[in-house]
């Protein structure tokens, strides 16, 4: 797998940020509003706090650079290499919400 590689950013405003890399999918939420400047600056350091954190490992080889999202959630192709010559093509896809 190699180092870590951050593919894509994807955010679930106002709280939550969500990394594609290489070796999953990191959720952040925080408790500050990452879209309110003057809630995060000058002193970040004491007011951004991570709440939460999920890890979806879902490894895969190459991500593919359109993502297609909304406020509901986002979806993208991803390639896992099984061989030297062959691969698979996926399509992921993350809500941002549930339904019972």
């Amino acid at each position: 797998m190699g180092p870590l590689k951050v593919f894509d950013a994807f955010g679930n405003w106002p709280y939550c940020i969500h990394l594609l890399s290489n070796y999953g999918i990191f959720v952040y939420c925080f408790s500050n509003e990452l879209n309110n400047r003057t809630a995060i600056f000058p002193d970040y350091k004491d007011k951004v706090k991570i709440e939460e954190k999920l890890i979806l490992r879902l490894y895969f080889d190459q991500y593919y650079s359109e993502i297609a999202g909304n406020a509901f959630g986002y979806a993208f192709i991803t390639r896992v290499n099984t061989s030297s010559l062959t691969f698979d093509t996926y399509l992921g896809a993350v809500a941002f919400y549930q339904g019972t």
